[in-house]
């Protein structure tokens, strides 16, 4: 079972499940980093006032209201104590001998190796640390953090 914007690998499958809502304010953030790039500002600049996030934080406050709805567009899954729809569980059938890799949305991208996502992520945060150009996220690499978002990440054989 997969439930929210968790990612998956299976027997060498990728599964993403990327939140609508969250691809299209990433999209929105990222226009208007690239846009006060264009006039004038710097990454720094950026890095220290990221105003493509403050012009989407009032939508990401709202969020929470989509959580667990599968009536509107922007609904998404969540374990957040409120009743889960049947439509919002993807599942994938297994069998004996399959290896499962699973992560949360930190890893940009997930591999078959903790240590092949943990160098893509690296990769991400050396080219594009606010996260708004190469791999584009409703946020980026805060000072002071060693990534832009929280990550686990597990692999067994079932």
């Amino acid at each position: 079972w997969v439930i929210g914007d968790c990612q998956c690998i299976i027997n060498g499958d990728n599964h993403t499940h990327e939140k609508l809502i969250d691809k299209e304010l990433s999209e929105i953030r990222s226009g208007i980093i690239k846009e006060a790039l264009k006039n004038g500002a710097t990454l720094e600049d950026i890095a220290k006032n990221d105003i493509g996030r403050q012009a989407i934080m009032p939508l990401l406050k709202e969020q929470p209201q989509y959580a667990n709805r599968t009536d509107l567009p922007y609904g998404y899954p969540v374990l957040n104590g409120t009743s889960l729809a049947e439509g919002n569980i993807v599942t994938y059938t297994l069998h004996e001998g399959d290896t499962v890799i699973m992560a949360t949305d930190g890893y940009p991208r997930l591999y078959d190796t903790l240590a092949g996502s943990e160098a893509y992520l690296s990769y991400i945060l050396q080219t594009d640390p606010l996260c708004y150009s190469e791999y584009k996220s409703t946020k980026g690499l805060q000072k002071g953090n060693l990534s832009f978002d929280d990550r686990a990440y597990v692999k067994f054989s079932v």
